[in-house]
């Protein structure tokens, strides 16, 4: 797959609609502004953009932009000059912070419907327990206890040969 310039692309699309050309550029820069604003914002953990796919947060990876970022804050500590930069970079890790906590709970959510996904499924597999088609243990329990007080076969064999 060869991957087309913008400009191509846009020429193509304004020939085959009838639409000018800059009409397109602005709603295909709209859509991209709008985009970029939503990952860069940190808004949500995931964004859904319809024929690209789901773009995810990295979980793994914010703990360590959070240090990093908290490092450039304290090479900015007492300089006046740089207030408005360290406080957009407090912005940032509020909202990564924001974003780790949404994360850990959507993977609690998910962990508790696939526990209640998975006992459904055992306790609809489970056998039921039918009635015992033996004796029951009372029976049981008398038919061995006369056993025992029957004498043994060596005791009746020796008194048969004794006749």
């Amino acid at each position: 797959m060869i991957p087309k310039k913008a400009r191509e692309f846009k020429k193509e699309v304004a020939e085959e609609l009838n639409i000018s050309e800059e009409i397109i550029s602005n709603v295909v820069d709209f859509y991209w502004e709008t985009v970029r604003k939503k990952m860069s914002n940190l808004s949500e953990p995931a964004i859904e953009i319809p024929n690209f796919g789901i773009f995810r947060v990295k979980h793994w990876g914010i703990d360590e932009e959070v240090e990093k970022l908290k490092r450039v804050i304290e090479s900015k500590e007492g300089k006046f000059t740089q207030y408005s930069h360290k406080k957009d970079l407090e912005e940032k890790i509020a909202a990564l912070e924001k974003i780790k906590i949404t994360i850990q709970e959507e993977k609690e959510k998910f962990k508790v419907i696939k526990q209640a996904r998975y006992d459904k499924r055992i306790k609809d597999n489970m056998e039921k327990q039918e009635a015992n088609l033996g004796r029951s243990e009372e029976q049981d329990l008398q038919d061995r206890h006369d056993r025992e007080c029957l004498p043994d076969e060596n005791e009746d064999m020796q008194e048969m040969s004794r006749d």
